[in-house]
């Protein structure tokens, strides 16, 4: 085997093992809306069925409580994360490496000299590099996009507290959205502690914190005499 030929295998083999292992991490198609994150670059927090946007750890350490005095803490925008892929992330490497590798392996088994292969090998893997990064760039932005807007048309829909919502402080409430079950934080309209498995409305979203009501009926319940007196 020709010097030129081990570096085509090496290349290959590199790049398609890289490749397996971001996908069996979950770095691109991995877990909802395109999992953790693509290249490198996270999109959704965990998923959508468990904590979207920002989920469980922007509520559960109190930094959603502060993304209504400013969004500071509310889902990053679609320009400014996608500004932060890059044409050497991981996946974009990994994949020059191997398409390297492969059209170098195939011209060497039709006998194409090294001086000619290499060249057609870069070339090629420049070219299929810079479509995969686009590619993955704009499914990037689509799901940003979808993210950010999907997070106001909860609003107006019924959800079930799933962490007790304290009195000014921030709690979790489960919404189901396009046949979805989601999980933001949230807080209270008027201010009031609200109990898990409480049926509340969604009134507005501001940032990633929805801003709930308690729905009727369980404002009528309430009211409702427990029974006779004795």
């Amino acid at each position: 085997m020709g010097t030129a030929l081990t570096i085509y295998w090496a290349s290959f083999v590199f790049g398609a093992l890289f490749l397996l292992l971001l996908g069996v991490l979950g770095h691109f198609g991995g877990h909802d809306a395109g999992g953790h994150d693509i290249g490198g670059h996270d999109v959704g927090g965990h998923d959508i069925g468990g904590h979207d946007v920002g989920g469980h750890d922007a509520g559960g350490h109190g930094a959603a409580g502060h993304a209504d005095g400013g969004g500071a803490h509310g889902p990053a925008s679609p320009s400014s994360q996608f500004s932060g892929i890059s044409p050497l992330s991981p996946l974009i490497i990994s994949c020059f490496l191997t398409i390297f590798g492969a059209t170098g392996i195939a011209c060497a088994s039709i006998g194409v000299p090294p001086l000619i292969s290499a060249p057609l090998a870069s070339v090629s893997a420049l070219v299929i590099s810079a479509l995969a990064f686009v590619a993955f760039s704009r499914l990037l932005m689509r799901i940003q996009s979808t993210s950010h807007y999907a997070l106001h048309e909860l609003e107006g829909l019924e959800g079930t507290v799933v962490t007790p919502i304290p009195a000014s402080g921030v709690g979790e409430v489960a919404v189901v959205a396009h046949e979805t079950r989601r999980t933001n934080p949230a807080r209270s309209a008027d201010g009031s502690a609200i109990e898990k498995h409480v049926t509340v409305v969604v009134e507005r979203v501001v940032g990633n914190t929805l801003m709930v009501r308690k729905a009727i009926d369980e404002r009528l319940r309430e009211l409702r005499p427990e029974g006779p007196s004795a």
